[in-house]
Order: C-alpha cells, then structure tokens, then sequence
C-alpha cells in the first residue's frame, strides 16, 4: 500500500507548510 511513503510525503508537506507560515508571520511582526 506504500503507507510509508505517503506519510513522508505528507509530514514532508507539513513541515513546509508551517515553515511558510512561521516565515510570513515573522516578516508580519518584523514590518509591522
């Protein structure tokens, strides 16, 4: 079923995701 992959594809995706958000929220504060 490649459940492995999948699951490391997706937290891989996830961490992205909140590095993206970390990043804009960042440079929100630091404009703001």
């Amino acid at each position: 079923m490649k459940k492995t992959i999948s699951e490391r594809e997706h937290r891989r995706r996830l961490k992205r995701d909140l590095f993206i958000i970390a990043g804009s929220v960042v440079l929100a504060v630091a404009l703001s």
